[in-house]
């Protein structure tokens, strides 16, 4: 479990990449009730949620929805409540919604909503040109290919990886984007009761739950 782990968060390699290995850390996590089950769940919907604004091509988003599981969030919150964290529950599932929202609005992100001011428009282009770069998997080098091309091609990738970090903090500073690829918080989840209790239904393959969300 460790090495399918690892395979997820490394920095090497396209978010694609990352995507299938992490739902593959799913898989394996649900087989065996592995205590990282939690994690895996949360790592593959933070990789399609980074995966979606950071793709330009249609038909990337489309594969990439049809290689996750439908019920992934449902399932996720499930098992969060069943490990008694209720307000990580709500969340990953508020996340999932999103996710497939966006899919309904084709794809729309929430860089396509920025006003056109100079500052944001070089900030958003950065941002899609090393998300470009990014999505496009290392080479595979030949037996007979020299190790110091291999080096250099990964080191330039990890500078590529660290810019692109770089640059979504930048992206985080413009208006409306404090929280551009995070996860919703449940604090802030909370805001929508603030007409009256909210209850939430959660029915996955293995538990069925209810959960009544209080503005306070």
């Amino acid at each position: 479990m460790h090495h399918i782990k690892a395979a997820a968060n490394t920095i090497s390699g396209d978010l694609l990449s990352h995507l299938r290995a992490s739902l593959s850390w799913v898989r394996h996590a649900e087989e065996y009730m592995h205590c990282t089950l939690l994690e895996a769940y949360a790592t593959s919907m933070s990789l399609l949620d980074a995966h979606m604004p950071a793709t330009a091509s249609l038909s990337s988003h489309h594969n990439a929805m049809m290689a996750f599981p439908h019920a992934l969030a449902v399932d996720a919150a499930s098992w969060a409540l069943h490990s008694g964290d209720v307000c990580r529950a709500i969340e990953l599932l508020e996340q999932g919604r999103t996710l497939i929202w966006m899919q309904m609005v084709q794809f729309r992100t929430p860089l396509d909503s920025l006003q056109e001011d100079n500052h944001a428009k070089a900030v958003t282009k950065k941002f899609r040109d090393l998300s470009s770069l990014l999505d496009n998997p290392l080479a595979n080098h030949s037996e007979g290919t020299q190790k110091v091309n291999a080096e250099t091609e990964a080191t330039r990738y990890t500078h590529l990886v660290e810019d692109w970090n770089t640059t979504v903090e930048e992206t985080r500073k413009l208006k409306g984007l404090s929280c551009f690829l995070l996860p919703p918080l449940f604090s802030e989840l909370q805001d929508a009761a603030c007409g009256g209790p909210i209850i939430v239904l959660i029915a996955s393959k293995s538990y069925c739950h209810a959960v009544i969300v209080l503005h306070q």
